[in-house]
């Protein structure tokens, strides 16, 4: 069934801070402030290290389901002993950050950093908490830099959409929304390389693209219906679509769960097929519904037909694309 995008725009108010929670692919620049320290941008030196102080020049980092990459997409982590937080090469990302409808960086719900000289020019690395043995540390701020990433700020009560026409858009009903923990593009043309997860999902030219999705306990004794949102250029703002050729596209569940180490080759194979759909944009598709398998991860995948392309950036704001789990 298909659902024109006049809904989306609802939902993406509704569900924006469960989303939020789980926060979907988005890049922003981080801004530091606090007493004793001159504001000034987030840089990072060669190996890596997030440092802030005169000459840096301001890094770029994307926030994806809570993690922090930075550009060359190296992982953002949280080291021990110390908490510094800085990004290394094939490390797996930190988990639990997120940025406040006002634009605060937070890690596990804090929004306190601390700034400790590396030098005496008046450099700094970051911190969670402050280091043993360096009485100069001070408290910071983290923020997103112009705004970026921000999570919409909840609506006052008395201002909410009524319950009958808010964020499923086949039932019109308040449900709680689930974005993919991990994208995985797969490509038969390049069989055996791991791609791990991305940003971006490629459909076509032997591109497929695998989404995980982990069904929390808290949706047990619901329904699960699966949804893929595909606006126009036009109806977004912070992220890109493009379509081409002529075709479909075909939805399937995999037998078992992909992972980051996930290829062509290896891929699980499927247990059940959606079918094919005619997506063209500016329209919203349910794919199936059922029970919530919770406690599980659920992983479907998008294939092309014909030679249809597709390539887009998962993002609920302002208006969701990609695919989703809604629970009723």
């Amino acid at each position: 069934m298909k659902y024109t995008l006049q809904y989306l725009a609802l939902a993406s108010v509704a569900s924006a801070r469960v989303l939020h929670t789980r926060q979907s692919s988005c890049c922003f620049g981080i801004n530091v402030s606090g007493d004793g320290v001159e504001g000034g941008s987030l840089g990072q030196i060669s190996d890596g290290q997030n440092r802030f102080g005169p000459g840096q020049s301001g890094a770029s980092y994307c926030i994806n389901n809570g993690q922090i990459t930075d550009k060359k997409g190296r992982g953002c982590v949280i080291t021990g002993p110390t908490d510094q937080f800085q990004c290394d090469q094939g490390a797996s990302p930190t988990e639990g950050f997120s940025i406040t409808s006002s634009g605060q960086v937070e890690f596990n719900g804090d929004d306190q950093f601390y700034a400790c000289p590396s030098d005496d020019n008046g450099n700094y690395n970051i911190y969670t908490k402050p280091v043993e043995n360096m009485p100069k540390c001070v408290k910071v701020s983290l923020s997103s830099a112009d705004g970026t990433c921000a999570a919409p700020s909840s609506a006052p009560a008395s201002s909410a959409p009524p319950a009958t026409t808010a964020v499923s858009v086949s039932t019109a009903t308040q449900a709680p929304s689930l974005s993919p923990r991990l994208i995985i593009p797969v490509d038969s043309n390049n069989p055996d390389t791991a791609y791990g997860t991305q940003y971006n999902a490629y459909i076509g030219n032997g591109n497929s693209t695998i989404f995980d999705f982990d069904i929390p306990q808290s949706y047990k004794g619901k329904q699960c219906e699966l949804v893929f949102t595909f606006p126009t250029q036009s109806q977004l703002e912070t992220s890109f679509v493009s379509e081409s050729g002529n075709g479909g596209v075909e939805f399937k569940q995999l037998k078992e769960a992909a992972d980051e180490k996930t290829t062509f080759n290896t891929q699980p194979g499927v247990t059940k097929n959606f079918g094919e759909k005619g997506v063209s944009t500016g329209n919203a598709y349910s794919i199936t519904t059922g029970d919530c398998a919770v406690g599980q991860t659920i992983s479907y995948e998008l294939t092309a037909t014909g030679d249809k392309t597709i390539e887009f950036f998962q993002d609920y704001n302002p208006c969701p694309i990609g695919l989703w789990v809604i629970a009723n």
